[in-house]
């Protein structure tokens, strides 16, 4: 997500050619950040009993980082918004981006999606998907969450994007099934991947390479088109279908990056902060395309850092993962009161 907003974002900026490229690259973070936490979800939970339980837990967990990370900008770049409205506005949803809310709905459907694939519903819970999905595009905002009524903090709609979500719930319930494909036919899926991936990106970016081949199709992610859901899931299954083939070389040197993984949360909560620092020293650094690159290696690296020191906390103290985003909302809160005070 770190690489995502620095480089599709346009905080560190890059030619338009290497823009093309790594912005391609880099902007399937958040669908594949959906896709694997419903493929956790369903590898997981999926053959277990109470996950309802473990999903409504982990859902008030994201739900108070969610409060964490917005109060805490606001004590950090504008403590002058009065704390009252501001808490208020916070708690209903109606303050903040969504994808953490996003988060905590597929959280709570979770179960039920459990429940049919135990009961060899997946094919159900497909179709029930891909419904909502039409719906939405046939009744715009059928369903919104309260911030999404801001068209900036409108880029997760939950009709639109549960349908990654639900893929990799469905995807991961069935993993070891895939897992013990022959290699042949999982090249051939990752070629045909592949294949779909270049072509719509060619056919997004027609005008760039001077082609005019595309008929019209719309590739637009903040409403998750239909050509834009192809394009990303078919990029989706590249990226995962090739590290999945080579993982027997990958193993070893992608181990620390596991810590990143089991700090998912805290890691995207960072990565807000880190985002204006980076950027501001790709400004005061210049540096070519090529040497750019190196504030995204710094970026993760520091997000790595800060997982590996997450975790020395939480073995030295277990309730570190309960109390740090409560004790941020406080202490953000209380900040703010005492500013406006003085």
């Amino acid at each position: 997500m770190l690489v995502a907003h620095l480089v599709h974002g346009g905080a560190i900026a890059f030619s338009p050619d290497w823009w093309l490229w790594l912005a391609e690259y880099t902007r399937f973070a958040a669908a594949g950040f959906i896709l694997v936490s419903g493929m956790t979800i369903g590898l997981v939970f999926g053959r277990r009993d109470g996950a309802y339980l473990r999903m409504d837990r982990r859902a008030g967990e994201v739900l108070v980082a969610h409060f964490a990370m917005t109060l805490l900008a606001y004590a950090l770049l504008a403590p002058q918004y009065p704390v009252g409205p501001l808490v208020w506005q916070v708690v209903t949803l109606r303050e903040g981006h969504d994808l953490l809310p996003f988060y905590v709905v597929m959280l709570l459907a979770a179960p039920g999606m459990l429940w049919l694939l135990r009961r060899g519903l997946g094919w159900l819970l497909l179709l029930i998907s891909a419904g909502l999905y039409g719906l939405d595009i046939a009744v715009p905002g059928t369903f919104l969450l309260p911030l999404q009524d801001k068209p900036e903090q409108s880029t997760f709609l939950v009709l639109r994007w549960q349908g990654f979500f639900v893929l990799g719930v469905w995807a991961g319930y069935y993993l070891k099934r895939f897992d013990a494909w022959p290699n042949r036919r999982k090249l051939a899926v990752v070629i045909a991947a592949s294949l779909v991936t270049v072509t719509c990106h060619l056919l997004a970016y027609d005008e760039q390479y001077g082609l005019n081949i595309n008929p019209g199709l719309v590739f637009w992610k903040q409403v998750l088109s239909v050509p834009e859901f192809v394009k990303y899931l078919a990029l989706c299954v590249t990226i995962f279908g090739w590290t999945g083939l080579a993982w027997r070389w990958l193993a070893s040197p992608m181990r620390p990056m596991a810590t990143l993984g089991r700090h998912a949360l805290p890691v995207y909560v960072a990565h807000v902060y880190l985002l204006a620092p980076l950027a501001a020293l790709s400004v005061a650094v210049p540096l070519p395309d090529a040497g750019k690159l190196a504030w995204l290696v710094i970026g993760v690296a520091a997000l790595w850092a800060f997982a590996v020191g997450v975790e020395w906390l939480q073995r030295k103290w277990k309730p570190t993962r309960y109390v740090a985003a409560p004790a941020i909302v406080v202490a953000s809160v209380a900040y703010m009161f005492v500013w406006q005070l003085l």
